[in-house]
C-alpha cells in the first residue's frame, strides 16, 4: 500500500475538480508520457499504469515512449524541446535533473530552465541481501572492517 501512495496522490491531484478547472481545454491531442528507459524500466511501468487511467478519464489518448539511452540525456532533451503545451510530459528522476548536469553543463537542457515539476509519482527505496552484513548505510558489517564504499565514504 506504501508504494501506491505517491500514484493515488497523483492521480486525485490530476484526476480532482480543482485540477480540471484550470484548464478545461486540456488535453487537445495525444498526451505522449516519455520514460527515460527501455521497457520494463520503473518510469516505464510507472508511466503504463499511468496511462490507461489518464486516457480514459481524459478521453484522450495517452501514449508510452521509451527512449532509453545517456542516462536519460535523450529524453530530456526531447522533452526541453517540445512546445510547452502539456502534451509531452517526463519521468524524471535524479539522474536526468540532478546528477548528469552535476557532472555535464552541456547537456542541452537545462533542469531548472527548461522543465517545470509537476508531481512526485513514486519513491524510491534502497534494499539489502538479508545475508548482508549491513542493517542500513552508517553501520559497519559484524566483522568491524568497513568494506562497504557507502559507509566508507560516510566517515570521511
Amino acid at each position: 500500500m506504501q508504494r501506491r501512495l505517491p500514484v493515488l496522490a497523483l492521480l486525485l491531484a490530476v484526476l480532482s475538480p480543482a485540477a480540471m478547472a484550470l484548464d478545461d481545454a486540456w488535453p487537445t491531442q495525444t498526451v505522449r508520457l516519455i520514460a527515460p528507459s527501455g521497457p520494463g524500466g520503473n518510469p516505464d511501468v510507472l508511466a503504463r499504469l499511468l496511462a490507461e487511467k489518464l486516457s480514459s478519464k481524459f478521453g484522450k489518448p495517452f501514449i508510452v515512449e521509451n527512449m532509453p539511452g545517456a542516462g536519460g540525456i535523450l529524453a530530456a532533451n526531447l522533452v526541453a524541446k517540445a512546445p510547452p503545451d502539456g502534451h509531452m510530459v517526463m519521468f524524471g528522476d535524479s539522474g536526468n535533473m540532478a546528477i548528469n548536469p552535476a557532472l555535464n553543463p552541456n547537456l542541452g537542457y537545462d533542469p531548472i530552465k527548461d522543465f517545470a515539476p509537476v508531481t512526485a509519482t513514486a519513491q524510491r527505496a534502497l534494499a539489502r541481501s538479508i545475508t548482508s552484513p549491513w542493517r542500513s548505510l552508517p553501520s559497519e558489517p559484524a566483522s568491524n572492517s568497513c568494506t562497504c564504499p557507502i559507509a566508507a565514504a560516510q566517515r570521511w
